[in-house]
């Protein structure tokens, strides 16, 4: 079952839809007229003029898309998306994916690259075994008996 409503480009319209099932049959239409010449050659003709006008149809939609995008973010905020794209100035988001683990191996997962950067950060949360932490623990209880009283 297909979803009519979602489009894949903001762009695309209706008559577009229409223009390329238009070409696609001009097109089926030439491959399959092999016998006589006259016609194969006026097949051609048509299927060139109407895959013309197609490609006329979405450069238009494609302008228009632009200057009404462009229109509408200036009228919201003049600095936005569109002088950021202008100037270059809007850069990848770079993703972690692999980190290198204290034995020397890289992770393989999103998972184990999450528990190495917490494990690297935040360390191993047991007192009794980390004596620092344990004196940091110790401090802050004291801190906070402190401002109790």
């Amino acid at each position: 079952m297909k979803n009519i409503n979602k489009k894949s480009v903001p762009w695309w319209t209706d008559s577009l839809n229409i223009i390329r099932k238009r070409v696609n049959a001009c097109r089926r239409l030439y491959q399959r007229s092999r016998n006589d010449e006259k016609l194969r050659e006026g097949r051609k003709q048509k299927y060139i003029e109407e895959k013309r006008k197609y490609q006329a149809g979405l450069k238009h939609e494609k302008i228009n898309s632009w200057k009404e995008f462009c229109n509408v973010t200036a009228s919201t905020n003049p600095w936005s998306q569109v002088y950021k794209l202008a100037s270059g100035k809007i850069r990848p988001k770079s993703i972690t994916t692999t980190l290198t683990k204290p034995d020397g191996s890289e992770t393989t997962s999103i998972q184990e690259t999450l528990e190495v950067l917490l494990g690297y950060l935040f360390g191993e949360n047991n007192a009794e075994k980390n004596t620092h932490q344990k004196t940091i623990r110790k401090q802050q209880r004291n801190q906070l008996q402190q401002t109790k009283i």
